[in-house]
């Protein structure tokens, strides 16, 4: 809440939560009880993508729904970004799960405080060296979900072969998806890229997120070549200064500012004038888990769009699985063409990974 706006909102108690609007049970089967299927579910998401959360009440919804799978229910967390990011979130999910699950710290030691100054000082410049985004991809006021799961081992095991990350092989999935159903096809995109980061002295259920920004290529051109091409820009998310910049600026820098002037400053950052497409990938928790009771058997994650940002795709491994969750503008693509099309690029990566063995 806040009172005026030279106030930054703050939280406040609340004296009754109302558990009905808290917890909402949704029925997506068909007029004549059938399940309705993924496609149900799917629709159910993008409803409530659009509904924003109110800030009079605890910002969080978790969603029941039945009637799209038979012997299947699903429950659709939506937490507002002042709770916390990705790890946070799973941080908070974990302590519902049986077994009880922690959450998976980046790995690598903490550097000290002169390599974190330095570093973040070499970060903050290579971030004015970005520039802004002059370009914008076809976009309304729209959003659809699509869904895509796709064995852990396989994107490993392609990710090794062609020699780069797990996280450049699913760049070059959106990247070769949007080559193949964009026309015209420009000839770049830029994709900010979120990392979840050790912050010394800070538990991991808070906001702890830097993000850097990668220029995907989007010529029609082959696959494995688009992937060697994109591993190699995307070293740069690998050095750790752009993160430690970044994470200065949105941890120190936006806690300075006054609420106006924070809000400007957001808005000129977040979106288009910076990105055109979100890809964000987390690891999840490794085994096998209940809910209420029941076993897990699949979590997507649902990356919000950015104003005037058309594309968001969430990737999270839980398990022997990476499940992805893709927001996409319809005017940008259909989301099931999208998903298909990432689907066969990633079919093509994987398959010419073999290939090179």
């Amino acid at each position: 809440m806040t009172e005026s706006r030279w106030r930054r909102p703050r939280w406040a108690p609340v004296a009754e939560v109302d558990w009905q609007w808290h917890i909402p049970l949704r029925d997506v089967a068909d007029a004549e009880g059938n399940p309705a299927g993924t496609s149900a579910l799917n629709s159910l998401v993008t409803q409530l993508q659009g509904i924003p959360l109110p800030l009079d009440r605890p910002p969080w919804r978790f969603v029941v729904a039945t009637g799209f799978a038979p012997g299947q229910i699903a429950a659709i967390l939506i937490v507002h970004h002042a709770v916390g990011d990705g790890l946070a979130i799973l941080a908070q999910m974990g302590a519902l799960l049986e077994p009880r699950t922690g959450v998976a710290l980046p790995a690598g030691d903490r550097p000290g405080f002169v390599r974190r100054a330095v570093g973040t000082v070499i970060g903050i410049a290579q971030l004015a060296t970005d520039g802004r985004n002059h370009r914008l991809l076809p976009c309304g006021e729209g959003i659809r979900f699509g869904t895509l799961a796709v064995p852990l081992a396989r994107l490993q095991d392609g990710a090794h072969a062609h020699r780069v990350s797990v996280t450049d092989v699913l760049l070059s999935a959106m990247a070769g998806a949007l080559s193949r159903l964009l026309d015209p096809v420009p000839p770049s995109v830029r994709v900010e890229v979120p990392f979840t980061m050790r912050v010394p002295g800070k538990r991991p259920d808070g906001n702890a997120t830097g993000v850097v920004m990668i220029e995907l290529p989007l010529d029609r051109m082959p696959e494995s070549d688009r992937l060697a091409e994109i591993g190699r820009r995307g070293q740069r998310l690998d050095t750790g200064t752009r993160a430690l910049g970044s994470r200065f600026v949105i941890g120190t820098v936006c806690e300075m500012l006054p609420a106006p002037v924070l809000s400007r400053f957001a808005r000129g950052v977040y979106g288009h004038p910076l990105f055109e497409a979100i890809m964000s990938n987390m690891p999840g928790p490794v085994g096998a888990y209940r809910l209420a009771g029941a076993p897990i058997i699949g979590v997507y994650p649902i990356v919000a769009l950015a104003p005037r940002v058309p594309l968001a795709v969430g990737s999270l491994s839980w398990g022997a699985t990476v499940f992805l969750g893709v927001s996409i503008d319809p005017v940008l693509a259909d989301v099931d063409l999208f998903v298909a099309a990432f689907e066969a690029t990633l079919a093509d990566l994987l398959s010419s990974a073999v290939s090179q063995r």
